[in-house]
């Protein structure tokens, strides 16, 4: 044994440096049946979850529902592969090991997972504000996220020797790893795939998730696995077909019964606005029961999971109408705060920053605002950063968000927000416009700029109303009983120009509608019905 101490005194280094990465957070033994609490990344052991699902996680403060607290995978396959070879270097882990063990196993026969009370879509139960004195401090942050970075590192390195950054790479068609070994109906890649933890949600280039590509299949145990490990089953694919669409079209009632037990829409619209409803057989009692079943196993929030996993050093802010004067100051702020303060907006901003009490009202003068709606960035009140300049450290946005009407931002977040973090199609989804004369209250650049960040499509031809089929394409947005719902093309036109259109279309499929309409549609963030007629 002391031969293979001096042979290998690197890889021993090493080895004690992984196993404190492999402790409990609480008790600092080795996280033996490691879980998470579910609003953050943070490890325990069973004994020490049990301690702490449903309060405040005592690391960084963040509140997690009982129901949310899940095994931690990515922990659990770096055990696996630790242990052995932590023997053969001579590490001792036996004693913390097997205390640790006996403890969590004698744990493990009595627990029982809080059964949750019965949710749908339609009842989504509202994000609850985390309170700003257990918002997490920046070094709280900081430390969870070098903590996950190692622990990334040191898995991939250790079990496939494959870099973080590979592990979602895509080929020419866009799919990821995990596509191709749904594609393929390889269980154990998933699993392993799924242990180092691949993101479930990634969609390729015609927008299919590893989920669609595995419904279809009818591989209900590698469904079962993606799902489990959050999988959102309502991410709309190619011609906006959900999981859902799929396992109903190729009759997959086991599969169908799965995904709503998890959430999946019944009602959710495709391209041509049925639902997973519309296209079963009538006949088929069973689908149809499926389709009826409730939601047992609720899941946390997409949404909150796509913004947990934001932090400090990922935080991009950009100002709005920023005087130069509060320049410095907030380049100080940031450098004390760790977040990234830009002057230049762009796609890759991730707060953007208002001032409500503006007495000149320019903040909807200026273009970026619609494009920080429309590309679902966080839009919060000055406030916040003033907040968190005096208590030095970035208290909960949550607090300050607010929506494209300027007002607070509902409990449950801002639905731009929450419709890019749930990965659903852009608020001009299938509708096509074409601009009409001139522009002068908004310009026409600034328009289209819009448009194609809402996923629309600009016209360079008027569209022509009877070579266009009613129902042909519906817009994702649209209320099925609005008055658009059958609408997907769209002639703009600025009604305070001196040159008006010479004849408006007010048909079922084709509308001319003025800029203002837009505007309204940008700023509720819903196609309102038209108000020009």
């Amino acid at each position: 044994m002391a031969e293979i101490q001096d042979k290998f005194t690197a890889s021993r280094k090493s080895f004690l440096e992984l196993g404190k990465l492999l402790e409990c957070e609480t008790c600092k033994k080795l996280a033996f049946n490691p879980r998470v609490l579910g609003g953050c990344d943070h490890t325990f052991c069973l004994s020490c979850s049990n301690l702490h699902f449903g309060k405040p996680c005592p690391i960084c403060g963040i509140l997690s529902e009982p129901n949310m607290c899940r095994p931690d995978l990515k922990i659990e396959s770096l055990l696996k592969a630790y242990l052995p070879m932590a023997k053969f270097l001579g590490i001792d882990v036996t004693k913390t090991y097997e205390n640790d063990a006996v403890n969590n196993n004698r744990l493990s026969d009595k627990f029982v997972s809080v059964t949750p009370s019965v949710a749908t879509r339609s009842s989504r139960t509202p994000k609850n504000p985390v309170k700003t004195d257990n918002f997490a401090s920046p070094a709280q942050i900081v430390r969870k996220r070098e903590r996950t970075a190692s622990l990334n590192e040191s898995l991939n390195s250790s079990i496939s020797g494959t870099p973080a950054s590979k592990l979602n790479k895509r080929n020419q068609k866009g799919e990821t790893q995990l596509h191709v070994a749904c594609l393929k109906q390889d269980i154990q890649k998933v699993k392993e795939l799924l242990g180092l933890g691949v993101n479930t949600n990634t969609q390729d280039n015609a927008g299919w998730t590893p989920l669609h590509e595995v419904v279809s299949s009818g591989n209900e145990e590698i469904v079962t696995l993606l799902l489990e490990n959050g999988a959102n089953p309502n991410i709309p694919g190619g011609h906006n077909e959900t999981p859902l669409h799929d396992a109903v079209a190729c009759n997959r009632t086991n599969i169908a019964r799965l995904l709503v037990s998890y959430g999946a829409d019944v009602n959710a619209r495709n391209s041509r606005g049925l639902t997973p409803k519309d296209i079963y057989l009538k006949s088929d009692e069973v689908m149809k029961s499926a389709l009826e079943c409730s939601t047992i196993i609720p899941q946390p929030s997409y949404a909150e999971r796509s913004t947990s996993r934001t932090t400090l050093q990922t935080i991009q802010l950009y100002v709005l109408n920023l005087e130069k004067k509060s320049q410095p100051r907030l380049n100080k702020l940031s450098r004390t705060l760790s977040f990234k303060l830009t002057s230049t907006y762009s796609s890759q901003v991730t707060h953007v920053a208002v001032r409500l009490d503006d007495p000149s009202n320019v903040t909807k003068a200026n273009s970026h605002f619609y494009s920080a709606v429309l590309q679902g960035h966080f839009i919060v009140d000055f406030k916040w950063i003033e907040e968190s300049e005096k208590l030095e450290r970035l208290t909960d946005p949550y607090l300050y968000e607010i929506d494209g009407t300027l007002s607070r931002a509902p409990s449950d977040g801002a639905p731009s927000r929450l419709n890019v973090a749930n990965q659903l199609p852009g608020l001009f989804n299938n509708c096509f416009f074409y601009l009409n004369g001139i522009f002068s209250t908004h310009s026409k650049d600034d328009i289209i700029q819009w448009i194609r960040h809402g996923g629309g499509t600009v016209l360079t031809r008027s569209p022509n109303p009877e070579s266009i089929s009613p129902g042909e394409k519906i817009p994702y947005h649209a209320s099925p009983k609005s008055p658009l719902a059958q609408c997907s093309h769209f002639i703009l036109y600025d009604n305070k120009a001196r040159t008006q259109p010479s004849l408006k279309y007010n048909m079922s499929h084709v509308k001319t509608l003025s800029v203002d309409w837009l505007v309204a549609c940008i700023e509720n963030f819903l196609l309102v019905d038209p108000f020009d007629f």
